[in-house]
């Protein structure tokens, strides 16, 4: 969103209103207020302690607290409480959790219809959370670190037997999910074909045109790169050399085809695929075509490493999962009508702080603003020049086809007489190019820098930008719901506190897995037999140290060994050192909650003083519009509450 296009949007939705609308200009800030006091799910999880190894029992009823586990929320308390239980090394306990919430997942494929117009015409945190399809796969993808977990920690080769054969399970149970997702929604070379094709070309030059430039086809999650890798270790693990081949190759064919592009990862996590594919394939039973992959697919420095590896070498696997996946905020969007022209406006209203403000008008432009030279020539045909000017701030619904039934609702009539009408939907701040990267030590001696081999991130942000066509047309149809509602037989007074309770009952979707990872890394480095004390330090993208980990191993030829770890975006203290044998390694994670400052130090400068505060944050922060929010809060579920019981 450029500066002048925020200065059009303010001039546009602040401007003064002329004199003769006092009362019009009084319901538009009505509308306006509750807006800044609406509590997101991510506003629920502030209060969810984020040290989790260090304060499990409190964080386990902290979720318990902010959940509906019996209800609407079962789903996602579950999966919650499966990722902690598994931070907190109860394996058990979280695989206990996980296969309910993989249950309540598959349940979901049936979802009645009455709960979703439930979703639309009142809070979607009412209804049951469905999950995404990332989502659904990683249940899966826990429960089988679980069994590695305790693979790691078995006491004897039955036990770890037992375990790992646990972990094929799930990792079988993956491929059934990943198998379902692909043959709904195409490979991701089937969808590149789609895109050179006469068809597809003209497609996106259509699309173009219309402004729509988030093209779902390339948003889509149809595999999983990382999760096929992860399955190719475990059956390394157990001996099935072949499986193991066929989990690594199609892992490399999915990052080369699409996945490293679309995600944002490491180039090098292909090539480490193909490395694994041509190592397996070495052992025997392929013939010379390991050669021909190997020469295809790796540099010099590989095919010289591989000729010189030690085939009964050990090995060390270190997956790390870096810091918290992005909050979903709540993004406020006041309806209003143009009659003459029978089209319906959405323009955003931004709120919090200047940096979520920007967020949110950046999120509007991308997804919703009137771009596209077709959509600019019918706004200059209706509005003219200024109406063009506009564009970047504003959606036009044409409802010609619908204004017939609109009118005869009353519909436009009731946004006229309120001023406009407030509507919700998700949005997602920009994710950064860099969050730092990771190095792996060992015995002291600094020997690889971690790949990026998933962004839960991006795919969460993928998943989003593909449903925002959704949000949209679900939360213009909820408010025109409540406002057809509204324009019975009534006396006026009763329609503008209806059309104000509708605006305050607003809210969008913004659950979601908040406590995956931001990213996940991952080497694989080959060792001697023998005790090896293993170190890993994350940095920041400025060099500054944010965690560290160790881990003692105790490795015999032939040996594969999977080290899990959870580390913070924030600097945390120094976690000691463990001996071999002990529980597994506890890391100290925090969130997205800022670390605190640091105490100044004795003839230090001084801090430079905090940036001036924008005009608007002093008056939503404002000790009257706290007040005011909360009352109005308050008075806005208690009538959700009460229609909700109604029309059960």
């Amino acid at each position: 969103m450029t500066r002048l296009a925020r200065d059009q949007y303010t001039a546009t939705a602040f401007s003064r209103r002329p004199r003769e609308r006092p009362i019009t200009d009084l319901l538009l800030l009505l509308l306006i207020l509750p807006m800044t006091g609406c509590a997101t799910y991510s506003d629920k999880l502030a209060n969810v302690p984020w040290e989790i190894e260090a304060r499990c029992a409190e964080v386990r009823k902290a979720i318990y607290d902010t959940h509906e586990c019996e209800g609407a929320g079962s789903l996602l308390c579950n999966m919650q409480l499966g990722i902690i239980e598994h931070r907190c090394a109860n394996y058990t306990q979280s695989n206990a959790v996980l296969s309910r919430a993989d249950a309540i997942a598959e349940e979901q494929y049936t979802i009645r219809g009455s709960r979703e117009l439930q979703k639309i015409i009142l809070n979607p945190g009412t209804a049951p959370y469905r999950g995404s399809a990332y989502e659904w796969v990683y249940i899966s993808y826990l429960k089988a670190l679980n069994y590695l977990g305790e693979a790691r920690h078995a006491s004897n080769g039955s036990e770890r037997q037992r375990a790992l054969e646990e972990a094929r399970v799930e990792i079988r149970r993956v491929d059934i999910k990943l198998r379902d997702i692909e043959a709904r929604k195409g490979t991701y070379k089937e969808a590149a074909s789609r895109s050179e094709d006469t068809f597809g070309q003209m497609f996106r030059l259509y699309n173009g045109l219309q402004g729509n430039w988030v093209d779902n086809a390339t948003l889509e999650y149809r595999e999983d790169a990382y999760i096929r890798y992860l399955s190719g270790v475990v059956y390394e693990m157990l001996g099935e050399w072949d499986d193991a081949r066929v989990a690594y190759q199609k892992a490399a064919t999915l990052y080369d085809e699409g996945y490293t592009n679309q995600y944002d990862l490491d180039e090098d996590m292909a090539e480490q695929a193909w490395f694994d594919t041509v190592r397996i394939m070495r052992r025997g039973g392929y013939g010379d075509e390991w050669k021909r992959i190997s020469r295809t697919h790796l540099s010099p420095a590989r095919q010289r490493e591989l000729a010189e590896l030690d085939p009964d070498a050990a090995q060390l696997i270190v997956i790390e999962h870096f810091g918290r996946v992005p909050p979903t905020g709540e993004l406020n969007l006041l309806l209003s009508v143009i009659p003459q022209y029978q089209q319906l406006v959405l323009r955003p209203v931004p709120t919090g702080s200047m940096e979520d403000q920007r967020a949110q008008l950046e999120w509007f432009f991308m997804v919703y603003a009137d771009t596209g030279i077709l959509k600019w020539i019918r706004k200059y045909n209706h509005g003219g020049i200024q109406a063009v000017a506009r564009s970047p701030v504003e959606k036009t619904i044409f409802a010609r086809p619908a204004w017939h039934l609109l009118t005869e609702l009353k519909v436009p009539q009731a946004i006229q007489t309120v001023g406009g009408v407030r509507v919700a939907v998700p949005y997602k701040k920009p994710l950064p190019d860099s969050v730092g990267s990771s190095s792996l030590r060992i015995d002291g001696a600094e020997v690889a820098t971690l790949d990026r081999a998933e962004s839960v991130a991006h795919l969460a942000q993928a998943t989003q930008l593909r449903r925002s066509g959704l949000e949209i047309w679900s939360s213009v149809a909820g408010a025109t719901t409540k406002l057809a509602a509204c324009s019975a037989p009534t006396p006026d007074d009763w329609l503008i506190a209806c059309s104000l309770v509708a605006s305050a009952l607003a809210r969008a979707e913004t659950r979601n897995w908040a406590l995956l990872p931001y990213t996940v890394r991952l080497k694989r480095v080959f060792l001697d037999p023998g005790n090896h004390q293993a170190e890993l330090v994350a940095l920041d993208r400025g060099g500054q140290k944010l965690d560290r980990e160790y881990t003692s191993l105790d490795l015999d030829s032939g040996d594969i060994k999977v080290w899990s770890v959870f580390t913070t975006m924030f600097p945390t203290a120094t976690t000691p050192p463990r001996s071999a044998g002990a529980a597994p390694v506890q890391s100290t994670s925090a969130g997205y909650a800022p670390p605190a400052p640091a105490p100044a130090a004795a003839g230090a400068p001084p801090s430079p003083a905090p940036p001036a505060q924008h005009p608007r944050q002093r008056r939503t922060s404002s000790n009257a519009g706290r007040a005011f929010g909360s009352i109005l809060k308050a008075v806005t579920e208690s009538l959700d509450d009460v229609l909700e019981k109604g029309l059960r």
